[in-house]
C-alpha cells in the first residue's frame, strides 16, 4: 500500500454556486463527518429561496465570491 493515503486532512472545502440550502451540501456533509471523521468548510452561497439571482451582475459577483470563499483557505 502507498503512502497517499496516510496524510491528514486538516481542512477540506465543499464549493458550490448553489445556495447551502441547495445543491449537495446538505447530503455530503453528515457522510464527510460520519464517514471521514471531517467537518467540510461550506463555501458557497447563503440559504436562499430561490435557486439563483435574477439580476445577471449580482450573479457573477456572488460567482466571483464563491471562488474567493474555496481558494482563501
Amino acid at each position: 500500500m502507498n503512502d497517499c493515503g496516510k496524510e491528514a486532512i486538516n481542512e477540506f472545502v465543499w464549493s458550490q454556486e448553489e445556495g447551502r440550502n441547495a445543491g449537495a451540501w446538505s447530503f455530503v456533509r453528515p457522510r464527510f463527518e460520519n464517514a471521514l471523521g471531517i467537518s467540510p468548510v461550506f463555501a458557497g452561497r447563503p440559504e436562499m429561496a430561490w435557486t439563483a439571482t435574477a439580476i445577471g451582475e449580482h450573479h457573477a459577483k456572488e460567482a466571483e465570491e464563491v471562488i474567493r470563499k474555496t481558494f482563501e483557505v
